[in-house]
């Protein structure tokens, strides 16, 4: 399994400070994986110091054929904003052995 970045990810990783690798982090350390309905990606989250504050952390990315992740973008969410999308049904959990 191999990553890649989009150019739109490697923007936000520069402008929001996160150090290489968080990524990789957490998408294999995720608390939880989700289907998103809206943008149909996939989508890890972790609870984790970002910036010195323990908040969840979400990994937007696509899984491709070639057994790549591609990551489209990272953030933290805001608070309860995980909940709210799980409980909108925006997001369902996905679970594939190969992501956990």
């Amino acid at each position: 399994m191999q990553f890649r970045y989009s150019r739109h990810s490697l923007e936000r990783q520069v402008l929001r400070e996160l150090p290489p690798g968080m990524a990789e982090v957490v998408f294999s350390q995720a608390d939880n994986h989700y289907y998103d309905s809206l943008t149909r990606a996939l989508v890890a989250v972790k609870r984790m110091l970002f910036q010195g504050v323990e908040r969840d952390v979400a990994l937007t990315y696509l899984w491709n054929v070639e057994q790549e992740i591609i990551c489209i973008t990272i953030h933290p969410l805001k608070d309860g904003q995980k909940e709210r999308r799980v409980q909108n049904e925006r997001w369902t959990p996905y679970e594939s052995e190969s992501a956990l």
